[in-house]
This record gives structure tokens, C-alpha cells and sequence, in this order.
């Protein structure tokens, strides 16, 4: 089990139970095969994320979220997969679309991978723009402006839901998720990140959905941004579980 795996699993039982004592979350992360100096400093990140506090040998589950991966694990996690699901989803932009594109590591693998010239990108993604800036193809970027989450570099609000309704309508829209359940619901982990991602969605005349093999679960996360039924495309990767894939209609359904 890898260190994403790991702290995500530990998480989801200090989520559900709410409260554990020590004695139980050693026991429990001894059972799953976790040593205890890691399981230490495991609790130790979590402490220091604000997602627990601890107080006479309790651990209080404190957070509203699931903790957000470090960015480069981020990254790291699926990239080749990442990539083929980027490339096939560029292949279907046109010369000249205006596009909307949601923050995310698979969407910043699509950026990288823009080989058609497009008249305008939209983001409310930092990361995403950086990437945009390097790509001689896109020809004009604009970031959505807002408050600023440093943990994923997204702009959310009032402000960046006004500049969005101010926009025309969006060609394309490019969107991940934080995770996609057994009924096809997309979440995000956070509220202010998944207004906005609704409002865009609203404005894509053809909304995309790139979802790596790993985001999908039984339960989602946070907070329900779609259905599946708002994306006229749905890309995914092999690893995608087939129980949930085969739900998919096949004239939206791209596995790569």
C-alpha cells in the first residue's frame, strides 16, 4: 500500500468514527499492516492538515474534507494513465474552440498535450494556466479570478462564479473529480471548488469528463458537483472497474 493509499484508508475510518482512542487507531492500524512509527507520523500529518486534534489519548475527527494529496503525489499518482486519457481528450478539440478546462493533474496533462490551435482557454486553475502559458497552441488564456485555495491553486467564489456567468459559453468544457461512485455521481472535496465547477459545467455547450481508473469508489467524497448524465464524452482509463464502467452508455463511454 502506497503512502496515498495508506493515508486516505486511515482517513475514511477517522471520518466515519468520528472519535477513536489511540489504543484503537493503533490497533486498527496495526491490523491493516501499517507500522507503527508510520501510523505515528501519519497522525502527525494529519494533525498538522487541521483535519484531527487530539486531546487525552483521543483522536477528534476535525476536518471537512479528505485530505488533499500533496501536489506532486498528486501528479505522480496514475501519470501514465493520466496522459493517455489527456491525449485522446485533446484529439477531440477543434481549431479555434473556446474551452473551458477544471483544475487537475489530468487536466494539466491535457494542457501539455494541446496540439490543435484554440482560440481561447478559461480556468480558474493557477496550475492550469501555467501549464496554458507554455502552449504555444492556445493563442489567448484567462484566469478566473476569486479566492485563492492554496492546497489545490483553484480560484473559488462569488467573484469567479460572477466572471463565469459574465463569459459566453464555453465550446468545450474539461472536468475531473475528486471521486465517482457507484451511481456515476462526481464529487469534489470541497463546496466553493464544486460551485464553480457546476457553474462552468453550465456553461459548456459539450462538457468532457477525464476520470483516471483510481477516483472511482462505492461512496463519493465531499460534495456532489454532476452525474454522469451532464457529460456528452466520459474518458477513462482500464483500470476503471468494470461494474461501474458498464453503466456508461457507449456513445459517451471512451476507455484508453
Amino acid at each position: 500500500m502506497d503512502r496515498i493509499e495508506r493515508r486516505k484508508q486511515i482517513i475514511d475510518v477517522l471520518k466515519n468514527k468520528k472519535q477513536l482512542s489511540l489504543k484503537e487507531y493503533f490497533l486498527f492500524t496495526s491490523e491493516a499492516g501499517i507500522v507503527n512509527i508510520t501510523a505515528r507520523r501519519d497522525l502527525a500529518f494529519f494533525e498538522q492538515k487541521g483535519l484531527i486534534s487530539l486531546e487525552t489519548g483521543l483522536i477528534h475527527y476535525v476536518g471537512t474534507n479528505k485530505a488533499e494529496q500533496d501536489r506532486q503525489e498528486q501528479i505522480n499518482l496514475n501519470s501514465f494513465s493520466k496522459n493517455k486519457i489527456a491525449q485522446y481528450a485533446a484529439s477531440l478539440l477543434k481549431t479555434e474552440d473556446v474551452i473551458y478546462v477544471d483544475p487537475g493533474t489530468t487536466n494539466e496533462f491535457l494542457v501539455k498535450n494541446i496540439k490543435t490551435p484554440i482560440k481561447l482557454l478559461i480556468t480558474n486553475g493557477l496550475h492550469i494556466f501555467n501549464q496554458a502559458r507554455k502552449n504555444p497552441k492556445i493563442k489567448q488564456i484567462i484566469l478566473i479570478g476569486g479566492d485563492f485555495r492554496t492546497n489545490t491553486g483553484s480560484f473559488v467564489g462569488q467573484y469567479a462564479i460572477k466572471m463565469l456567468q459574465e463569459l459566453p459559453r464555453f465550446d468545450k468544457g474539461f472536468f475531473t473529480a475528486n471521486s465517482v461512485d457507484e451511481n456515476l455521481d462526481f464529487y469534489n472535496n470541497n463546496q466553493l471548488e464544486g460551485e464553480v465547477y457546476q457553474m462552468a459545467l453550465q456553461k459548456s455547450q459539450q462538457a468532457i469528463a477525464l476520470i483516471d481508473g483510481n477516483k472511482f469508489k462505492i461512496k463519493g467524497d465531499y460534495y456532489l458537483v454532476a452525474n454522469i448524465d451532464a457529460f456528452k464524452v466520459f474518458i477513462t482509463s482500464t483500470q476503471a472497474p468494470n461494474k461501474i464502467i458498464n453503466k456508461v452508455s457507449l456513445q459517451k463511454l471512451k476507455v484508453v
